[in-house]
């Protein structure tokens, strides 16, 4: 790959030009800048007669740029000019959190994405890039993978508490733009994109079971910022033998689950066969109850909550000029804003 960064830089090549980043790399850690695949999986058991807490927490804290570009005031020509920056990131958290005791089991667990990713492929300001027999390309793809999963689980002989949380914060930018006052020209097609790709699944999950009081609660949120622009910058010329096309798209999917149970049962009553065999219920000696029946209590609760919000352009700006002359006969040049789609898949589910 090559980076492009000097300032009044002149090339003049009989072939191709081409300035490619990329970032498809794996890091285990949280700190690293690039990276595709992380992984964070924390688990925590505990288990005693008294009391047990099992806790759990994952986080992943991302911040991801790749820049691919002509610098500003740079003139570049060959036969083939094309400028990229990829994107790809897939960012993967599980925190797990159970217990157990005789009395009372407490479990939980904190599962946290926090997501950057600038994806820029650009020419820039007073730049001139000149293909003499092909194409000019300038492309910016973005793909995102976030996959984030909190579970907890308390069982006590008397008491179990559970409850789960997961959070996302994710900021995506991809952009392929020609500089203010920049020149493209290209013996055949001038392609200006930016393409994104967003696929976030997350899962928040809380359980508890105790004779007396089970409770169980799961909360799970996303926040989401996505920004995707192709664009002929301000006073910009692009000069296509062909055709030229400005085009930006988003597809974006975004799946949201929060599920939670509670089970209590009162186990201080008996059933005996009656004179009849049909089972009579009594209350053990030393015990106070309602026709032999104890009380317990349950409650289990679940929400999830998604905020997305989506900016797609496609833009020639202001003072621009672009022309394509279609040479060959056909005229497929024009001015693409896709809005993308999205995608909502929303499950809510409590048992108590």
């Amino acid at each position: 790959s090559q980076k492009s960064s000097a300032e009044a830089a002149l090339a003049r090549l009989s072939g191709s030009v081409a300035s490619k980043a990329a970032s498809r790399k794996t890091a285990d850690t949280a700190s690293t800048a690039l990276n595709s695949n992380l992984t964070n999986s924390l688990s925590q058991k505990a288990g005693s007669q008294g009391t047990g807490i099992g806790a759990a927490a994952g986080v992943n804290v991302v911040e991801n740029t790749v820049d691919a570009y002509v610098g500003d005031n740079t003139k570049v020509n060959g036969s083939a000019v094309s400028t990229t920056a990829d994107g790809s990131l897939t960012a993967v958290t599980i925190a797990a959190g159970g217990a157990y005791a005789g009395k009372t089991g407490a479990a939980g667990a904190l599962n946290v994405n926090v997501i950057g990713e600038q994806v820029n492929a650009s020419i820039g300001a007073g730049a001139s890039v000149n293909a003499t027999k092909e194409d000019v390309s300038l492309q910016a793809a973005n793909d995102l993978t976030v996959v984030g999963i909190a579970g907890a689980l308390g069982v006590g002989g008397t008491n179990g508490v559970g409850g789960g949380a997961n959070a996302e914060v994710i900021h995506t930018d991809t952009e392929a733009v020609t500089g203010e006052g920049s020149s493209v020209t290209a013996a055949d097609d001038i392609d200006i994109k930016a393409d994104s790709k967003e696929r976030v699944t997350t899962v928040a999950a809380a359980g508890a079971s105790g004779s007396s009081v089970a409770a169980a609660g799961a909360i799970n949120g996303n926040v989401m910022n996505t920004t995707t622009r192709a664009a002929v910058g301000k006073s910009a010329k692009a000069v296509a033998q062909d055709s030229a096309a400005v085009s930006a798209a988003d597809d974006s999917v975004y799946t949201l689950v929060a599920g939670s149970a509670a089970l209590s049962k009162s186990s201080d009553s008996t059933n005996q066969p009656g004179a009849t065999g049909a089972p009579v219920n009594t209350t053990p000696a030393g015990q106070g109850g309602v026709s032999g029946q104890g009380s317990s209590t349950a409650a289990g609760g679940a929400a999830a909550v998604g905020v997305v919000h989506k900016t797609v352009q496609a833009e020639i700006g202001e003072s621009a000029e672009v022309n394509a002359y279609a040479k060959a006969g056909t005229h497929d040049s024009g001015l693409t804003a896709n809005d993308g789609t999205i995608g909502t898949k929303y499950q809510a589910y409590s048992d108590a």
